[in-house]
């Protein structure tokens, strides 16, 4: 069985936080959550995800209806979303390699295949993109592993927050944070990642290397 590789995409794979900022701050009103300015989303990078949602005035009983309008509305601004800078080369180079890929998100399904579609990515992932709850990664690759026979260690999740590496370390998944997505960088060190990628370029590197050197550089300081 192949090794796997499973992303995150917003922020991860796509560059998507002007368009999700967008969407939020036209959705303020009729959802009574604060605007979103660049100071704001600099102040956040260096929050946990709690700490986010209780400075934005969002309870965990809003979180389930404005995810499902931030997806709705994201539809129309995916057009206008590219993807990290990096990236495609990157996944040409995972696949090259041998991983097959998938993608883990709490964007919606529809949002992220028009997206691979647009931008000529599809091709990359064998794997079925999977839609998730923002708080459902954790048992979602529980379910993975279980469904395909798929021994942990040969699984991988990527993402760009803290929650995506306990979800993945939770399972005994290597968990590789990227830097140039949501959370600082402080903030993915303390959440203990296998490894910290600063540039697409870094991935394969990340993915193969022995799992012991790889966490006693991602605990070292820029």
């Amino acid at each position: 069985m192949s090794p796997v590789i499973l992303f995150d995409f917003d922020g991860t794979i796509a560059d998507s936080m002007d368009a999700a900022v967008t969407v939020a701050n036209r959705l303020s009103a009729e959802l009574g959550t604060a605007a979103i300015t660049p100071e704001t989303i600099e102040r956040w990078r260096q929050l946990p995800l709690l700490e986010v949602l209780n400075e934005a005035n969002i309870s965990l009983w809003q979180l389930p209806q404005l995810l499902r309008r931030v997806r709705q509305e994201l539809r129309q601004e995916m057009v206008r979303v590219a993807p990290i800078p990096g990236m495609a080369d990157a996944l040409k180079e995972l696949q090259q390699a041998g991983f097959q890929m998938g993608i883990l998100t709490s964007n919606s399904t529809d949002n992220v295949e028009t997206f691979l579609r647009d931008r000529h990515l599809a091709h990359f992932f064998e794997i079925p993109c999977t839609e998730v709850s923002i708080f459902g990664k954790r048992r979602r690759l529980k379910r993975y592993l279980h469904r395909q026979g798929q021994s942990p260690a040969d699984v991988t999740y990527v993402g760009d927050e803290a929650r995506d590496i306990q979800a993945a370390r939770a399972n005994g998944i290597r968990a590789i944070a990227v830097t140039w997505g949501f959370s600082s960088r402080n903030i993915l060190a303390d959440a203990d990642p296998d490894g910290l990628a600063n540039h697409p370029s870094d991935l394969l590197s990340l993915v193969s290397a022995p799992l012991d050197a790889l966490r006693i550089g991602a605990r070292q300081p820029n």
